[in-house]
């Protein structure tokens, strides 16, 4: 499934909304944030993969969590990293600010580095995010399900001080799975998360980011 699953979820589009908005969030992804339209899958949207539609992907989601607590409509600007399958670092296609960024990858990797080389790079993307947008809050996402740089990224993310959202456990749960849901049949995309593995990954987040935003005031 794993090798099945990587030639099926590494085509990600970059999506830039209205730049109408004052505040950005940046996502940097693999399927689970967005999937362009691929028919050998059956795949025919441009949204998080498995889910209905993009008002139930993670990313849309937590969009109108930080919507409802801060009052503001953020531009949304989503891509994928360069090669996720070595963590081959982040693509030039990014916003010029970022107020909020989302990292969430790994789940493509295939596990040939040593460690210390996966911690490196890892760690590079990391100080990369921080350097080029040095007030926006970071929130780095663990793995689907629990796979081997899992825990490492999660060290990274601990020395450099970016925050964590682990949703590795929720791909092991069967009512998490699109394919509990019935709405596809292909493998590659069922081995996704569902609307209901949606909503837990954007709750996890969520749980993560909220508490850095407290401090943004909401518009009255």
């Amino acid at each position: 499934m794993k090798k099945t699953l990587v030639l099926m979820i590494t085509g990600i589009m970059i999506v830039g909304a209205s730049t109408l908005f004052g505040e950005t969030l940046f996502v940097v992804g693999n399927s689970l944030s967005r999937h362009e339209p691929r028919a050998a899958v059956g795949w025919k949207f441009n949204h998080g993969m498995a889910a209905t539609s993009p008002e139930h992907d993670y990313v849309h989601l937590l969009l109108g969590e930080i919507a409802t607590a801060t009052g503001k409509q953020y531009e949304l600007f989503i891509t994928r990293m360069k090669d996720e399958q070595s963590m081959g670092g982040l693509t030039p296609q990014r916003p010029k600010t970022a107020d909020i960024i989302i990292f969430q990858v790994g789940d493509n990797y295939q596990n040939k580095l040593p460690p210390t080389e996966l911690t490196r790079r890892y760690t590079a993307i990391l100080k990369e995010f921080k350097q080029n947008y040095p007030k926006a809050i970071l929130v780095a996402v663990s793995t689907w399900h629990p796979y081997p740089p899992g825990k490492l990224m999660r060290q990274c993310a601990e020395q450099e001080g970016v925050l964590w959202a682990d949703i590795s456990t929720l791909g092991l749960r069967p009512e998490m799975q699109a394919k509990s849901e019935g709405h596809f049949s292909n493998p590659a995309v069922n081995w996704h998360p569902g609307d209901k593995g949606m909503a837990a990954i954007a709750n996890a987040i969520w749980k993560i980011l909220s508490p850095a935003l407290s401090h943004v005031p909401a518009h009255s």
